[in-house]
């Protein structure tokens, strides 16, 4: 039982990880293609 309370929790920290990192890298790609260089 703990496992799977572990499990759900890591799930959703690396849920939200995944989130943050995702947006990271929207907003690297947006500025630079604004800037004329596409990644």
């Amino acid at each position: 039982m703990v496992y799977k309370e572990a499990v759900a929790s890591f799930k959703q920290k690396g849920h939200e990880w995944a989130l943050e990192t995702l947006n990271n890298h929207l907003e690297r790609w947006l500025n630079s293609f604004y800037n004329g260089k596409i990644i």
